[in-house]
This record gives C-alpha cells, structure tokens and sequence, in this order.
C-alpha cells in the first residue's frame, strides 16, 4: 500500500480518539460553584477567624449529608480546630469525618490526626497517623513526613523507640526508625574484662567454694508481698512513678516558612501541607508538673524552748453547714484516738469557707501548747492553711485529697488523687503488663483533674493514652461513647478505659464492656465498693484502688473496725479511716513526750512504722507513706488484692487475683 493510501486512515483515527477523549472529558468536570455557607467559611478562615469560620461550615454539614465539598469543610474545620489548639476537638471532628466516609482515606486528613496526637503527648499514636498517610501520600508528601517523624523521634527513650518501630508498617517510616535506633548504639566499655574466679580468689579460698555452694541471695519481697507475710514494709511511697529514661533536649525550631495549607477538593492532587509549628508552651497544670526528686534527708529544724502546760493538737474540720456530714464523720475517727472529753483535742469549725479555715488555724497558731494541727478537710481550705503553716512552721497533717500541698511541716495524711491513681497503674501496668488506655471522665472540676493525673501517671510509667473523652456529668455519658471506645479498642489495640466517676455510673459502663469488649478492663479508683453487691453478680475485669476496705483482711484494718464499731455502731469509711490514722501519729508523738513544735516533728520522725487502719504508716523525708487498698470485682464479689493471710495468700501470676485468663484482666498484651 502506498503512503498516500494511509492517509486517509490515519485521519479517521485521529477523529474517532478526539471523540474518544471529548466523551471522557465529560467525567471529569471541575465541582459546582461552592455554597454561600462554604465561601464563607473559606473567606473567614482565610482572615484566621477560626471560630466563625468553624460556624460557617458547620451549616453547611448540618445539611449536607455528602456533597461535593463535605470531606473538605469536615477538614478545614478539624485545621481550625488545631489552629485554636483545640486538639481534643481536632480529633472529635476528624473522627466525624471517618463515619461519614469510612472508605475514605485522605493524606492531609492523616497528617494533621498524628500531628495533633503530637500535640496531645501521644507520640505513638502520631506515629502510626503519620505511618498511614506515607502510605497514602507523595514523594513530595514524603518529605513533610520525613521531617515529623524524625523530629518526633529524637525525643523518644530507648524503649518508646523500640514499641514504635514494632507499631509502623510502611518501609519509609520503618528506614527513618531504623535510622535513628542505630544512632544510639551504646558505646564501648573502655574497661578491661573481669578476672574469673579462679584467678581472683587464692588458692584455698577456691577450694572451700568448691566444697560448700554459695547460698542464693533472697529477692526482695514486693510492697504486696511484704504486706501478706507480715514483714515490715519499705518507706518507699506506693504511688511514686517509676523513672522514665531521660528525654532528649528538644529542637531547635524550624525556621522553614510555613506554607499555606492545601485543602482537599474533588479532582484537585493531594498535596501533603507542612509540619505545624511548635505552639508556645502554656503553663503546666499542677498534675501535669513532674514530680521533684525525693528527698532524702530530713530538713534543718530550728530549736525551740519547751512550752509550759498541757501540749495539745487543733482540729480543723466542717461541723456546720453543707459539709457538716464529712467534717462530724472525720472527728469520730480523731476522737476514737483522743477520747470524746480529751483536753488534748482542740476543735475549730472552718465551715465559713477558706477565710474561716485560715481564722481558725492563726487562732491555733498563736497557742504555743497547740503543737500541731489536724486538717483541714476541703481542699481550697487545705491549700491555704498548708501556705500558712509553712511560714508559721507549725506541723500540720492534711485531710485534703489535693495534690502537691505537702512541705517540711506539712503531712499529707489524706488519700490523695494521685496516691490513688499511682497504686492502680502499679497493679495495673507492673503486674498485669496493661499499657495502652482510654480515659472517659465528668466534665467537672474532679474529673477532669483526674483525667490529667492518670494521663501524666501513665506517660511518666512508659504507657499510652490513646485518647480521652468528657461527657457532661449525671449523664450516660461513658455509653454515649461507646463508638468512641470501640475505635480506640479496633484501632489502637485498647487495653483499659479509665473512669473517675461514682460506682452507679462504672455499673451500667461495666455491662456494657462485658458484653461487647470483654477484653477491655475497666480502671477507677475511690467509692466503688459497691460493684462488689449481689445485684451486680454478673461484673467482672473491674479494678480500683481506695483509701480503705472495712472488709480487708489486714489485722490492723479488721481490729479498727471492730473498735469502731463498739464504739458508733456503724461500719467506717474513708473519712474516718484517714483522720483516725492522723490522729494516731498526732497521739503516738504527744505521748512520746513533744514539749515544742519542731520537737513534734522529731517524734515523729522517731517513730518507725505505726499500725494505723489502713495499714503501716511511715514518716519519711518523702512525707507520709502509707499502702492503699487494691480492689477488684470478680462474678459480682468484691476482693481485695495484696491483703490475704500468708497461707491463703494466692500465688502472683501476673493476673489481677484470682481471675481465669478468659477475662479482660488477664488477657495478654495485644
């Protein structure tokens, strides 16, 4: 055929592929025109006005089911939410974004989920948001990731670098871990090798070895296990955290633009938006602030001349008003000591609020014979009075939960929020090896102080928060996030769900885990005993921690009770444990003949362990030390963990008691 004859048909070709392309490009028209709410939003966010750009969209959301532009305003208002530092909102809204399109998969949707987890402390969870959007994403893409998983990386121990290269997928994310576990490879031992025992020891020293074997050292017993046998416990503070290895110091900032984040719309490229910048650091909370260096010696006590006439102890408690119930129960428990009519005891009402606590204490101060205080019970009293008896330097042995009040004169004799929370995780995450947890708490004042503790605890230990959720008190609240809970279990390998709320509430959320994540154990802490009743027989994986159990079985606790119940007819609580416990170590100093204040202290320095009902009680330079009560609930009974007699005691497995593997106490690391 002559290329004249070809022409023709390749011209008809030509045609038919134009027609071709012309049908195709019908598929592939650009988006309609935005919606007025849409535009909106943008020329808001454009201008940083976040809060009514985040208003704007959501009137979009609120009608659009699944629109052209649905998936991008659920972002940009999950990146105001961030920009605002609003990061728990940031997820919450992400979250709101993957049940609208569970089969939708975005690279900047991933990218800002792990930095906000970054934002929140949770350094695995970054990394595994950041390990799916490299999946997900660019070689352009890579790159921003590249910079937040290094970065992130650095500032890893030893062991967290460990547990996250066990959690990435991807090969990229995995050569960057790689790369910076090789660079901390240990350095060499310039120390020569140890002589073996032959050439150390002479001769005849050899020859006895070999005839008689060396007896093997006895391990220490545990806190628990000192407990069971009767030995004398070490003045080592149950809650305390265990060390964490040092982080390294953190990065310089970038000093990178930030670029201008690109958005998802329909057929636009996806494009990776760049690292955040480092926010400037607010001010830590009280419980956020890592614990101090123990003291190890006693502080320098000036001398005071001997008072004249009897020496007495102050009492500083509610007896009218609202709280005139818990003020008139911990005076039983002072007066079980001191006798009703002693004229030892000096009583002051602090009903009046703060002021009238501080009035009451500079009344007691400015009495010489008034060697030390009990009290006060209410926190906001507690934190005043305990400023003023550093100043005053009078002794004082607070009833407050509240954390961080302890000084040189100032004991905390209460149960305190973070004792509390730290004998739980030493159970829970020493023993039972749990290290991922949820957090669901009341959106009030003692939740959500609560919720910052345990957060801390856990991260101080080596652990994970995977996430937290508040709900409004009163309500069902910890069911209502269900969803929630199921995400972080199927995404995040859930272990545990922290709960700081009354034992009703821990109830209903305790059936509903049972029942659809009976793997997951449920964590709390003061007031749940009454998980342990008959009406509840079909509970199980529950553990707690509490300041008392009048039904333990520690002798010292069953003698207690049996005191107080001879003498009020009725079982004590809490209230009335701590404060007997106060007034016991008050007593014990006032009988070891204290003529002054700082002789006071001396005493009680002096007085090595003293049984009090809730077990051993130690005055240490770390302050009051003392064991809480470890309680868990098993086929609807209450039992107490650490506290049976040596023969009945049983044998540690790692489980919380006597759980069979099949519960979620028990069940291994997954």
């Amino acid at each position: 055929m002559s290329p004249n004859a070809t022409r023709p048909l390749r011209a008809a070709w030509l045609i038919g592929l134009a027609a071709v392309l012309s049908a195709c490009s019908a598929h592939v028209s650009a988006p309609p025109e935005p919606p007025t709410s849409v535009r909106r939003g943008d020329d808001l966010f454009r201008y940083e006005e976040y809060d009514p750009a985040i208003k704007a969209y959501r009137s979009y959301l609120d009608e659009v089911e699944q629109g052209d532009y649905t998936a991008r305003v659920f972002y940009k208002v999950a990146l105001a939410e961030y920009r605002l530092k609003r990061y728990h909102g940031t997820l919450k809204t992400l979250d709101e974004l993957a049940d609208r399109y569970p089969k939708g998969h975005w690279v900047q949707v991933e990218a800002l989920r792990g930095d906000t987890e970054r934002e929140l402390g949770n350094s695995m969870m970054a990394l595994q948001a950041w390990d799916k959007a490299w999946a997900l994403g660019s070689d352009g893409d890579h790159e921003k990731l590249r910079q937040r998983v290094t970065g992130l990386s650095r500032h890893l121990n030893d062991v967290e670098l460990a547990r996250a290269r066990r959690l990435v997928t991807t090969k990229g994310v995995g050569q960057l871990l790689d790369r910076q576990i090789a660079s901390r490879q240990p350095p060499p031992i310039a120390e020569p090798m140890p002589p073996s025992r032959e050439e150390e020891a002479p001769p005849e020293v050899a020859a006895a070895e070999s005839e008689e074997p060396e007896e093997a050292e006895a391990p220490e017993p545990s806190l628990l296990e000192a407990e069971q046998h009767g030995a004398p416990q070490p003045a080592v503070q149950p809650s305390e955290p265990l060390p964490r290895a040092p982080r390294a110091q953190a990065a310089a900032a970038s000093k990178a633009r930030a670029l201008q984040q690109p958005e998802i719309a329909a057929a636009a490229p996806q494009v990776m938006p760049p690292a955040a910048p480092e926010p400037p650091q607010a001010p830590p909370s009280i419980a956020a602030v890592p614990p101090a260096a123990p003291a190890t010696t006693w502080p320098e006590l000036a001398e005071e001349p001997a008072v004249r006439g009897t020496t007495k102890i102050g009492c500083l408690l509610p007896l009218s008003g609202d709280a005139r119930e818990f003020g008139e129960r911990s005076l039983r428990g002072v007066r079980l000591v001191f006798g009703d009519k002693n004229d030892r005891l000096v009583v002051k009402d602090t009903a009046g609020g703060p002021a009238a606590a501080v009035s009451a204490f500079e009344e007691l101060s400015r009495d010489p014979t008034v060697l030390a205080v009990i009290g006060p019970l209410h926190s906001d009293d507690a934190q005043l009075v305990a400023a003023k008896a550093e100043t005053a330097h009078v002794p004082v042995l607070l009833l407050s939960q509240r954390d961080g009040l302890a000084g040189h004169f100032v004991l905390q004799a209460g149960m305190t929020r973070g004792s509390q929370v730290g004998t739980l995780l030493s159970y829970a995450m020493d023993r039972v090896r749990l290290r991922r947890f949820g957090v669901l708490y009341p959106k009030d004042a003692y939740g959500a102080e609560l919720s910052s503790t345990f957060r801390t605890a856990v991260e101080h230990r080596g652990g994970t928060v995977i996430g937290a959720a508040a709900y409004a008190p009163g309500t069902n609240g910890p069911e209502s996030a269900a969803g929630t809970v199921k995400k972080w279990r199927d995404a995040a390998n859930l272990q545990a769900v922290f709960l700081p709320d009354n034992a009703p509430t821990a109830a209903e959320f305790a059936k509903f885990l049972q029942r659809a994540m009976p793997d997951v154990t449920l964590l709390g802490v003061h007031g749940w005993e009454a998980l342990g009743d008959h009406s509840a027989a079909s509970l199980n994986g529950i553990l707690f921690s509490d300041g008392f159990y009048a039904h333990s079985a520690r002798p010292v606790t069953q003698a207690f009770v049996a005191q107080f119940q001879k003498t009020y007819g009725a079982l004590p609580e809490t209230l009335e444990a701590q404060a007997y416990d106060a007034a016991l170590l008050a007593k014990r100093a006032l009988d070891a003949a204290a003529n002054s204040r700082s002789d006071f202290l001396r005493r009680l320095q002096d007085l090595g362990p003293v049984d009090g009902a809730t077990g051993a009680l130690y005055v240490t330079p770390q302050g009051l030390q003392r064991s809480l009560f470890l309680l868990q609930v098993y086929d609807g009974k209450l039992q107490e963990i650490g506290a049976a007699p040596a023969a009945e005691a049983p044998a540690e497995t790692g489980s919380v008691g006597n759980h069979p593997p099949a519960l979620a106490l028990d069940a291994p690391a997954r």
